[in-house]
């Protein structure tokens, strides 16, 4: 049996792995964008 302390470590594990998640997901809707930008403006 788990107890809270595990739970609690599992949890922050799967806040960082999603939060990673979303980091890299934004980066790459974020790149073509910037590249876009960046190649309008020079």
């Amino acid at each position: 049996m788990r107890t809270v302390k595990d739970k609690v470590e599992v949890y922050e594990e799967a806040v960082v792995m999603v939060q990673a998640l979303g980091v890299d997901l934004v980066a790459a809707k974020a790149k073509p964008f910037l590249i876009n930008v960046s190649s309008y403006l020079y």
